[in-house]
């Protein structure tokens, strides 16, 4: 008998039988939709683009993503409830960045009416209606966080606003300020769509929130996102998430 031979190999001798957690959650079908309301079913970089000239004019050398990551999960997660928060939120941010008072005064007076202006053009974007329409008629349990504030806004105003409402289910859970969405929020959000982590899709263009997504075990889907920012599945077009999830039989009107 050769040396060893009949003995049990060792674990790091033997052959890793242990599945893969992406190669199991492919083969697990999606069956429910949890949108991130912000950036998905409308454009929300108007505003910040906006803000962001503005302040690199007033001396700040930074960039755009940098810019806004700080000042989201610093300044905005979890203490933003109204419009007062908001700007008191900026005018703290940008003081810490290195701006003088007087130029952040100049900053707030030109952005407050600048946002309300922003706030009532608000639209869904193009096939954003149709496809959620598409998904409800499917029995498609369709869930919505937000993973920026919505300043003087619950997310139910906001879906209000974008006269979405009416296509998610009333029992899902309300965000109320809409702080970025934290491990436990994400996991009441499953619990209301009825369905396991690993059959939702967290569809969202914010790169921190995917990442808290596939913490809690959610599948993420980015739409038309850059391949360095990208993770899980990518989709070109909003409509595309109809071919993406299995229907699963409760058929429902929208509406």
């Amino acid at each position: 008998m050769d040396p060893g031979q009949g003995r049990p190999r060792s674990e790091a001798d033997a052959a890793d039988t242990t599945p893969d957690v992406d190669e199991t959650n492919r083969a697990v079908p999606l069956t429910a939709l949890l949108f991130d309301v912000c950036g998905v079913f409308y454009d929300d970089t108007g505003w910040r683009r906006w803000l962001f000239r503005l302040v690199t004019k007033m001396g700040v050398d930074t960039h755009y993503e940098a810019f806004f990551a700080l000042f989201d999960q610093d300044y905005l997660s979890g203490s933003v409830e109204t419009d007062t928060d908001y700007w008191e939120a900026l005018r703290a941010y940008l003081g810490a960045i290195g701006l003088g008072r007087g130029t952040i005064d100049e900053v707030l007076a030109a952005g407050r009416p600048r946002r309300r202006d922003w706030e009532t053009s608000l639209r869904p974007l193009p096939g954003v209606r149709a496809t959620l329409e598409t998904l409800a008629t499917r029995g498609v349990p369709l869930g919505a966080a937000c993973s920026s504030a919505i300043p003087g806004s619950s997310l139910t105003h906001r879906l209000r606003q974008l006269r979405l409402d009416t296509l998610f289910d009333r029992a899902a859970p309300e965000d109320g300020d809409c702080d970025l969405p934290q491990m436990e929020r994400f996991d009441r959000h499953a619990q209301a769509l009825g369905v396991a982590a690993n059959e939702v899709g967290f569809v969202s263009g914010s790169i921190l929130a995917r990442q808290h997504a596939v913490g809690t075990g959610f599948r993420v889907i980015s739409i038309a996102s850059t391949p360095q920012e990208a993770e899980g599945v990518q989709i070109g077009r909003f409509s595309e998430l109809v071919g993406l999830v299995q229907e699963t039989g409760r058929h429902r009107l929208a509406g």
